[in-house]
């Protein structure tokens, strides 16, 4: 066998083994066709009030705003603010007080501040920010941030450039906040997040020249955005990944002399300093992907020594060190830290085309490998990590499915598929995006292959998926082909202890579909023997080599291999 066939074989078979749940009808997850005639391409899923607000195309009206109960016709075109079907692109959806708050272009006044509580009628601009065609951007570059009863936000006006502004829902409380980079440059706030009370963020004041982005805060007043502290007097400080710990502030910068490291403040300008210096001296061990687990800080650094790993810290000097070197030769790619219950979760490239998924409890006994995915098409994807009530949902390709829906309870075991939503062999995927959790509904946008790109939801996805099919889940168990190898014909030869739809096909090395046997047909429980004469699905003979065979039936999915010598 040549190298390559044997690669190529290796991962027809690691990937084609996989254990999932049965998966309901992909209708059971559509929520509504809303483009009967190809995609919607929902996008912006945001939970409002407890309601989804979303952009999508319907066909006729161009990409508009939408909301969603869940229900097919609780799903609803909420205006067509650009008349006809150019679309206004509505984005950055925001809760303030159970409105929405949103960009959006009318054709007329470009991309402006609007808002809607969930009727056509309470749809409507708020203020055009840019007087005139030209656009603001509202909450676009950088999300809305609520403050109390106070929307903060970045937007554009010719006048200022990107500035902080703010809004209450109302006209004349609407209003930019402080032009605190004077002129049309902008200082562009972002980063921005609700520590006791006030808005803490980075921007430039320009001063004493351009790139001096720097720590600031703001309660809402022009005389109460001050800068927080100037971490690099020389240079920027460049304060980036806020998150709130046991009271403090946490979140990395570089004064200049330590590199990008860990900081934390108390809210004033005496108790802002560097928390540890990770990575000793002038270089950066660039901490980032700042996530808090009960009352615990997680992220990745570099300490010049282990390479870049998963570390911790219960916001003291002392209580920051590594939780775990998983690659003892170097570095370790890890991205997409989330939370989910009482589990971290990350993903880690551990090869080209090979990502895994992997839960820590925070310790280094605790993190451990979950799933590898090595997709057939060299496309790997593991991402969209959300958590709905304790439950890890993601989208991810195991080579088998496409690229499908996925979740985990923190186990191996419980890492399994959730849905086929768009079932069929290993090219189908329908791709879920945009996941969005609204008490324990899980929204998102997929492709089930018969509707294109539309809404989906899983109604109460914490509990599994599986619950929604009926009957006993079948198991599967391979036997040996035989003849193996062959001429003529030999038996595909399997078991069932329960009745099952069969599904049997066969690939050769390259992973290309030559023959489809069974289509799904129900068999009962027992011994069965399916003859395969070599030939292809258009009856002609296939060359002589090895041949991988899938048989799929609800509840597991088992390759074999044969070898055809003519």
């Amino acid at each position: 066998m040549s190298a390559h066939l044997a690669i190529v074989l290796s991962w027809l078979v690691a990937g084609l083994v996989s254990l999932a749940p049965a998966a309901a009808e992909a209708s059971e997850f559509l929520v509504k066709d809303i483009n009967p005639n190809g995609s919607s391409g929902p996008t912006w899923l945001q939970n409002v009030g407890g309601l989804l607000y979303f952009q999508a195309q319907d066909g006729t009206t161009g990409v508009e705003p939408w909301r969603s109960d869940g229900t097919e016709p609780g799903t609803i075109l909420l205006r067509d603010i650009y008349l006809g079907a150019q679309g206004s692109y509505p984005s950055a959806f925001s809760d303030l007080n159970g409105a929405a708050y949103f960009s959006a272009n009318d054709g007329a006044l470009g991309h402006e501040l609007w808002t809607s509580t969930g009727t056509s009628g309470s749809t409507a601009l708020v203020k055009d920010l840019n007087p005139g065609p030209a656009d603001s951007w509202p909450g676009v570059a950088s999300s809305f941030t609520r403050v109390g009863s106070t929307l903060f936000f970045m937007a554009y006006s010719n006048a200022h450039g990107y500035e902080l502004w703010k809004t209450d829902g109302s006209l004349a409380g609407s209003v930019l906040v402080r032009d605190i980079n004077p002129g049309p440059d902008g200082s562009t706030p972002l980063g921005q997040i609700d520590f006791n009370g006030e808005l803490v963020f980075r921007a430039d004041d320009g001063l004493p020249a351009s790139n001096h982005r720097e720590l600031w805060r703001s309660d809402g007043t022009t005389n109460g955005t001050t800068i927080l502290e100037d971490l690099n007097p020389t240079g920027e400080g460049y304060p980036a990944d806020f998150v709130i710990l046991n009271g403090a502030l946490l979140f990395t910068a570089n004064d200049g002399t330590h590199g990008d490291e860990l900081w934390r403040s108390d809210g004033t300008p005496e108790g802002t300093d560097l928390l540890v210096d990770i990575n000793p001296g002038a270089i950066s061990s660039r901490p980032g992907q700042l996530r808090v687990l009960d009352g615990t800080l997680y992220f990745v650094a570099n300490d010049g020594v282990h390479g870049a790993e998963l570390w911790r810290s219960d916001g003291t000097a002392g209580g920051t060190e590594m939780v775990v070197d998983l690659n003892p030769m170097g570095s370790s790619p890890i991205s997409s830290l989330a939370v989910a219950g009482d589990q971290l979760f990350f993903v880690r490239m551990a090869a080209a085309f090979n990502h895994e998924l992997w839960g820590s409890d925070g310790t280094a006994g605790g993190t451990a490998l979950l799933r590898a995915f090595t997709p057939s098409n060299y496309h790997p994807l593991v991402e969209n990590l959300t958590d709905v009530e304790g439950t890890l949902y993601f989208s991810a390709d195991d080579g088998v499915h496409g690229v499908e829906l996925w979740k985990s309870d923190g186990t191996s075991a419980g890492t399994v598929l959730a849905a086929d939503i768009w079932p069929g062999d290993l090219w189908s995927s329908s791709s879920p995006s945009y996941l969005t959790n609204i008490e324990g509904t899980l929204y998102f946008a997929a492709n089930d292959g018969v509707h294109g790109n539309e809404l989906c939801a899983i109604h109460g996805a914490a509990a599994g998926v599986a619950e929604l099919g009926a009957g006993p889940i079948s198991t599967l168990r391979l036997l040996p082909a035989a003849p193996n190898p062959f001429r003529g014909v030999t038996a595909l030869r399997f078991d069932l202890d329960a009745p099952a739809a069969v599904r049997l096909q066969i690939f050769d090395v390259a992973g290309r579909l030559v023959r489809e046997i069974l289509p799904g047909d129900r068999l009962e429980a027992g011994r069965h023997a399916v003859d395969w004469d070599g030939r292809n699905a258009s009856g002609r003979d296939l060359a002589s080599g090895i041949y991988v065979y899938q048989v799929e039936s609800a509840a597991r999915r088992e390759v074999g291999r044969v070898v055809l010598a003519r």
